[in-house]
């Protein structure tokens, strides 16, 4: 299961970016006739339309992709709380019809498999673990410091 997890994770990075780089698309595609129209006639009517409309579109689609991006490498790194937020994210992407759905309804299945829960559960772990080992190791670094010291 860790590798439909890994995959999972990159198509979240790729979606998100995709959904930046679309962002910035809309943006530059809905500006860019206001801004003509302005500098041939004059009126601004259009570019105030076109740019508010493009902006609103383009960062609606950006505040979307961020945390997807976030939510992949979460999962790339093992971390818990990207399973939970990629799930919500799984979600909304089964609405946008048709890769959002596929990707949607693939990650909704790989993250709500007991595997994977018992996966992120195992790296939680072992990140505790991991953190209570270097807990140790600087209390033991500082007892011996203490102890030089005196």
């Amino acid at each position: 299961m860790q590798k439909h997890v890994t995959v999972v994770g990159i198509l979240f990075v790729a979606m998100g970016v995709l959904g930046i780089a679309g962002a910035a698309i809309v943006v530059a595609v809905t500006v860019s006739p206001g801004l003509l129209a302005y500098a041939l006639e004059g009126t601004a009517e259009a570019l105030v339309v076109l740019t508010t409309f493009g902006c609103a579109a383009g960062g609606c689609v950006a505040l979307l992709s961020v945390p997807e991006i976030i939510a992949g490498v979460g999962l790339l790194q093992g971390r818990n709380w990207a399973r939970y937020l990629a799930l919500f994210l799984s979600v909304l992407n089964v609405f946008a019809v048709p890769l959002g759905t596929a990707v949607g309804i693939y990650s909704l299945w790989v993250l709500l498999q007991n595997e994977t829960e018992a996966l992120f559960e195992r790296g939680r772990a072992a990140a505790d673990a991991a953190v209570g080992e270097e807990a140790a190791d600087v209390e033991h670094a500082a007892a011996a410091e203490e102890g030089t010291e005196g």
